[in-house]
Parts: C-alpha cells; structure tokens; sequence
C-alpha cells in the first residue's frame, strides 16, 4: 500500500494542537510571545505550518497577530471577559434547549461519564484536565441539538475563558459547585426540564463570569499578568 505523503495543512493542524494545549494549560501565560522561528525549531517542522497554525489561532481568540511585531498569546480585560459570557449566556442555553428533545439515553450516559471523569480530576487536584472535561461535559449535552456551527462557536468561547478560570478554581476551591451543577443539568435534562435546564447554564456562566472579572480585576491591581 503506497502511503500518503502528510499535507501541508495536517501539519500545521497538529502544530496548532500542540500550541493551544499548552495555552489552554496555562503554560504559555498572557502576552507570551509565540516566535515562529523556535516552533518550527523544536517541532520539527518548516516556518510555514507555524504561520498557518498562528493564523488558525487567531481565528479562535487564543492568539493575537501584530505587524512586524509577531504572534502574541491574548489576554483578557474585563470587557473581554462580559462579551465572552454575555455570547456563552446567548448561546449554550439555546444549544441545550434545543438539544433537550433529541436526548437518547446514550447521550445522557456520555455526559454523566464525562461529570465523572471532571469530578475525580477535581479530587485529584488535576486541574490541568478540568477544561478539557468540563467541555466534554457540556459538548455531550449541546451536540443532540445538531447545530455544529454554534457547538464549535461554543467550544471557541470556552477556550478563551476556562484557562483563566482554571486557575482562578484551583485557588478558591471552588470546582466542587461546577460539578453539583452539572449533576443537576443532567437531571434537568434527563426530565426534559428545558426552562430549568436553560435557566441553571445561565446561572451557571455567569457566577463563573463574575469570579473571573474579580480574579482579573485582583491580577490587575497587582500588577500580575
């Protein structure tokens, strides 16, 4: 069998992969600059695939682009952080409410595992898979609503929030109500609860807003980045 040679753009898609985990993570902080000379260098590959990666980061709010400056990693301010909730308060529940009446019992089982799953990396003090998690969490009971469009648009709005809020719950202690939520988003859903269900993600984001506007506002009187 003649193998394939890799594309251009698989390259520069696993490039990205490798770039945003490490934003999402927490490893590259605000304002780090992403030079693509040292990508290319310790991936492997050529500055091409980095340009195409950065580009593709732009696009989802992960990286900002500046002229004959170069890539940085973005940050949020605080007006940042009310456009992201107030389109995450628009969307999500728009997503579950019309997801609610398409739920199959295997969809329900998914999201459960997946609440689990986020509820031990809690115990265990992994915070660096809560984001990965909590967003399983949430695909699970948005993608019945077969809108892959606003799913991907929720998942972008997810990875520029939770890698600040990841922090923010590994120093309060507080990922222990996001998981009593979940629990009660799928019981809501499992008794096709829509008013209740919609009405618990709308609480839900925007507590998870107001501790990210303080945590932020906290840095910036610091001076902390």
């Amino acid at each position: 069998m003649m193998v394939q040679p890799i594309s251009r753009r698989t390259v520069a898609d696993e490039v990205a992969t490798s770039l945003r985990s490490r934003i999402l993570s927490g490893a590259l902080l605000a304002d780090a600059p992403l030079r693509q000379d040292a990508i290319a260098a310790e991936l492997g590959v050529s500055r091409i695939p980095v340009r195409e990666a950065l580009a593709q980061l732009e696009g989802e709010g992960l990286v900002r682009l500046e002229p004959h400056r170069g890539a940085f990693v973005v940050g949020l301010s605080d007006v940042e952080v009310g456009e992201l909730y107030d389109l995450r308060a628009a969307i999500e529940p728009l997503l579950l409410g019309h997801a609610i009446p398409h739920m199959t019992a295997a969809d329900l089982a998914l999201a459960d595992r997946a609440r689990v799953a986020f509820d031990r990396a809690v115990a265990a003090g992994e915070a660096e898979r809560w984001g990965e998690l909590n967003w399983l969490f949430h695909e699970a009971l948005y993608r019945p609503a077969g809108r892959p469009r606003t799913l991907r648009l929720a998942q972008d709005l997810h990875n520029n929030t939770y890698r600040y809020i990841r922090v923010h719950l590994a120093l309060q202690g507080t990922p222990l109500l996001a998981g009593e939520d979940h629990r009660r988003l799928v019981e809501l859903s499992r008794d096709g609860d829509i008013p209740g269900a919609t009405a618990l993600v709308v609480r839900h984001i925007r507590e998870a807003q107001a501790a990210l506007a303080a945590w932020i506002a906290r840095r910036s009187a610091s001076g902390e980045r």
